[in-house]
């Protein structure tokens, strides 16, 4: 599994030629990282008395209260991962910290072996990691380094997409993919991203100080849980189902942990038998929003289901769909802080589908179906005759 640090330096490289990534062994010992930033340059009054030394060692310790079901190797290993993002707010400065180099606005590395100070000011911090970096995109992170008038506030995390060439490789040949014109981005579901931020830090200190700023991460992410019964006549053998949800969120911004409810994809995920008539699936998602209208058929909040099934001799696929606004309204996923920003309210949620989705035998043989109970049927495709 490649490490941000890995990303960054290939997103680095190709914006600024000059900064060039030294790989280093990341310096982490016990629950703290130490952070030895290359200074840089500054013109304009610098803060603190003049008595103080402009520059001083910054280490980073990490508190995993507040996550649970992490172990130690696997705390270890998210923050060797991890991204630190820093903006000192007058005579701007930035720097970026990753596991094996630091850059600074200057567009100047350093290797992690040799020792750097951070100037004395006043600082906005943002540290993010994930055990899965590879499905996100922390390209801002790179802009952010190269170009002081970029606020961190801009800085970004992205899930990045799935190519619509690799969707039935991946979630297999039955997906549904409907061409409803809404959506063209599609989405994974999302490992945790881990992301803590500290803001209005002001550091001072004497030539011989370190100074220590403790992270407490907290997840970005929710993982939502779909129930669904379905009903099939005797005859009928269900022998997949994938599914996907609409209006799913695409990034989060790092500084307020805001998700952006215009740019919006569909995941994918994978249902399974569990008891009864239930099926159930779960997906991970930076946000989930929900439809405007409970009668649209398009558009965010539409659960869309392909239930691969065969009867009498015949396998197809049915594809059905359900708007389930009420449904992701009930559950209080998501929430609008009082500056109008939307952001998670928990880490999961449990949807539970009560419109029962009825199978007949008839509708896998000829690939018609008149749902009921608010399903509509996308197409009518058969895939295969036995």
């Amino acid at each position: 599994m490649k490490g941000l640090g890995t990303i960054i330096s290939a997103i680095f490289a190709a914006t600024r030629a000059a900064a060039a990534a030294i790989s280093a062994k990341a310096a982490v010992a016990a629950a703290t990282a130490v952070l030895l930033l290359l200074a840089s340059a500054c013109t304009g009054v610098e803060y603190g008395p003049t008595q103080m030394a402009k520059e001083f060692q910054l280490k980073f310790g990490w508190d995993w209260s507040g996550v649970s079901g992490l172990g130690s190797e696997q705390q270890e290993q998210l923050q060797e991962n991890a991204l630190v993002l820093m903006a000192r707010t007058t005579n701007e400065v930035h720097y970026l910290w990753r596991p094996d180099a630091f850059w600074t606005s200057d567009g100047d590395g350093a290797d992690v072996d040799e020792v750097q100070k951070v100037l004395n000011g006043q600082y906005y911090m943002v540290a993010v990691t994930s055990a899965s970096p590879a499905l996100y995109d922390f390209s801002d992170s790179a802009r952010f380094v190269s170009d002081r008038t970029m606020s961190i506030a801009e800085v970004n995390a992205a899930l990045r997409p799935v190519e619509r060439s690799e969707i039935k490789r991946i979630y297999g040949q039955h997906i549904f993919d409907p061409d409803d014109g809404s959506y063209d981005l599609f989405l994974p579901s999302a490992p945790s991203l881990y992301s803590s931020k500290k803001a209005d830090g002001i550091f001072y200190a004497s030539e011989l100080d370190d100074i220590v700023v403790t992270f407490t991460p907290s997840d970005l992410c929710a993982q939502v849980s779909f129930s669904v019964d379905i009903q099939t006549e005797a005859g009928v053998q269900i022998d997949s189902i994938t599914a996907d949800i609409t209006g799913v969120a695409s990034r989060v911004q790092l500084l307020d942990s805001s998700v952006d409810d215009k740019t919006l994809g569909k995941a994918f995920f994978r249902m399974t038998h569990s008891s009864g008539n239930s099926y159930s699936g779960t997906v991970g998602v930076l946000g989930l929003f929900s439809s405007d209208y409970e009668d649209y058929v398009y558009g965010s909040g539409i659960l869309h289901l392909a239930v691969f099934a065969r009867a009498e001799g015949t396998a197809g696929t049915l594809r059905a769909g359900l708007n389930i606004k009420n449904e992701i309204d009930a559950s209080s996923l998501m929430q609008k802080s009082d500056n109008l920003v939307w952001t998670l309210a928990r880490n999961d949620a449990e949807i539970k589908i009560d419109k029962q989705l009825k199978i007949s035998g008839q509708a896998i043989i000829t690939g018609n179906s008149d749902f009921d109970n608010g399903w509509f049927q996308t197409d009518k495709r058969i895939d295969e005759d036995l």
